[in-house]
């Protein structure tokens, strides 16, 4: 009985450890697809997906907008804990309004918010 429970404990455990591992290499997929998808492209397509960004400001010709997440869950232990996810998307514009960069940083649950709302 010992032996098999152990067998069953190290396949669930293996099983957990790849399924992790493929939302990590999915969303780090997803992501890349989503940023390059937007490079040199006017900067109205995330608008138009996100709605206006929390924030803008122009230097020295470029312009810089961010969008901000912020979502968490409570855990189930004694006392609960509030775990905040958090996720900024800052996307450098050229004078011409076309996207030169676009930086995800945050949680991976946070930023999953972005990765729905823009193609990719």
């Amino acid at each position: 009985m010992y032996v098999r429970f152990w067998h069953v404990a190290l396949a669930l455990g293996l099983s957990l450890g790849l399924a992790a591992c493929t939302f990590r290499d999915y969303h780090a997929e997803r992501s890349q697809a989503v940023r390059e998808r937007m490079y040199g492209r006017p900067i109205a397509e995330p608008i138009g997906h996100l709605g206006p960004p929390d924030s803008a400001i122009t230097v020295s010709g470029k312009k810089y907008y961010s969008w901000e997440h912020d979502d968490g869950y409570t855990t189930n232990d004694s006392p609960p804990v509030y775990v905040p996810l958090t996720c900024k998307l800052s996307v450098t514009v050229g004078p011409d309004d076309i996207v030169e960069r676009a930086v995800f940083l945050g949680n991976r649950g946070a930023c999953a918010y972005f990765l729905d709302y823009l193609p990719g």
